[in-house]
């Protein structure tokens, strides 16, 4: 009899031990029911569906919100006198829409948008989501010093997760991400704004020789740099309205330079208290920038510029234009 109740007993607790064991939670499985997020306004619908290796599009993009964030930075070597390319950023919504924004050193950022695929919503949805749960990238990085970096976030209920920062060349999947963003780039204008017309840089040269203002003499010449890409050149008389001598094509590497220059000049304002009171004859230029039609122009400087390598420079450049 002892021996049957033994019998019985063990067989309970081997059954025990069967049932605590099959109800134990499988820790990966449930770690993934994080996919079901939640952002700002209430529950995102649309779990990512294990078993089928794929999601309901259609009802993920019923919710509202950052799905996405990818921000790609300039780690090089720059001048801080020159338009540079900063950084882009690409925001994808649940929605469906991606927003890329682009910015430069002097001309600021540009901002523009328009609406993913399925197939490629599907592709950024399942590596932003896997890369988080999984933490794909927790321990990746790239012996790189110089190039762009890489930034990927994804959000869901518990906030904004970053999934990966630093250097990204050689890791095929998220190569794949950045060929898909950089897909849509393409597809919008994240060219620097440039105003279509009015003057960007009107040049004053006046002689500082002695010159008789009774009667009407060449005293000097002014150039004007036009945002489409025409100059100017005016002569210029002690009584008489300034005369319209010629207008010319500029260059594109030219203008674009020049833009730099006036948009580092009101940027930084390097001329302020420069000046060169050691000379008292010759020519002074002044310089003045119009960032638009509508502007007023700002001062970028006044006075001589026989020892400054930059301002000669501009000189030299607007010269060639019109002589």
């Amino acid at each position: 009899m002892k021996k049957l109740i033994g019998l019985v007993l063990a067989t309970a607790l081997m059954l025990g031990m069967v049932s605590c064991s099959a109800e134990k939670p499988d820790r990966k499985k449930a770690r993934k029911k994080k996919a079901d997020v939640v952002i700002d306004n209430g529950k995102i619908k649309g779990k990512f569906d294990d078993k089928n290796n794929s999601i309901d599009i259609d009802e993920l993009k019923t919710n509202e919100g950052l799905m996405f964030y990818a921000g790609n930075g300039n780690a090089g070597l720059v001048c801080s006198m020159e338009d540079y390319w900063s950084g882009d950023s690409f925001y994808v919504y649940y929605d469906g829409k991606i927003e890329m924004s682009r910015t430069y050193n002097l001309s600021g950022t540009v901002t523009d948008e328009c609406e993913i695929s399925d197939e490629d919503y599907e592709k950024i949805y399942e590596f932003a989501y896997n890369a988080y749960i999984n933490e794909s990238f927790k321990d990746y990085e790239e012996d790189v010093c110089d190039g762009d970096t890489w930034y990927f976030k994804f959000s869901d209920s518990e906030g904004e997760h970053t999934i990966y920062s630093g250097y990204a060349y050689n890791n095929e999947e998220m190569n794949d991400i950045k060929d898909i963003l950089d897909k849509y780039q393409d597809k919008v204008n994240l060219s620097p704004v440039i105003p279509q017309e009015g003057k960007m840089l009107e040049a004053t040269i006046l002689s500082q020789e002695p010159i008789d203002v009774s009667t009407d003499n060449l005293c000097g010449y002014k150039i004007i740099v036009n945002y489409d890409m025409t100059a100017e050149y005016y002569e210029l008389y002690t009584l008489s309205e300034p005369l319209l001598v010629k207008t010319v094509d500029v260059d594109e590497y030219t203008f674009f330079s020049l833009r730099e220059f006036c948009m580092y000049s009101k940027s930084a304002d390097p001329f302020k208290d420069y000046s060169e009171d050691d000379v008292c004859d010759g020519d002074t230029w002044t310089f003045e920038y119009y960032e638009d039609a509508d502007d007023e122009a700002f001062l970028i400087y006044d006075g001589y510029i026989y020892s400054h390598y930059q301002l000669s420079d501009v000189a030299e450049q607007l010269d060639g234009l019109v002589k």
